[in-house]
């Protein structure tokens, strides 16, 4: 089993190898909608605020982003507010401000 985003770059003695090909399109807007609602959605202990517009945005700014694009940027963006915290309370120092007393 394999897979690629870049099929065209596949050379022809891999393509002869493999005995079967599947083409997966990119998803459509609709699609990566549910991608981030789907992971948003998966934990409940896990909250957001995003509005139907919010997911308007997100969806237009992401055409051509592939499935696993879309995880990593919800990931990421889920990760955003815990930087803050930790810049806040570092002082900007990052890990070599913690645990430091003033």
């Amino acid at each position: 089993m394999a897979a690629t985003s870049r099929p065209q770059e596949l050379d022809d003695g891999a393509r002869r190898r493999l005995a079967k090909q599947l083409y997966i399109p990119l998803p459509c807007a609709d699609a990566r909608r549910a991608i981030v609602t789907n992971i948003l959605d998966a934990d409940e202990s896990v909250t957001h605020r995003l509005s139907d517009a919010d997911l308007d945005v997100i969806c237009e700014k992401t055409d051509g982003y592939s499935g696993s694009d879309m995880k990593h940027l919800v990931q990421e963006a889920a990760r955003a507010p815990l930087r803050e915290l930790f810049q806040q309370t570092t002082g900007g120092e990052g890990v070599r401000g913690v645990g430091r007393r003033a």
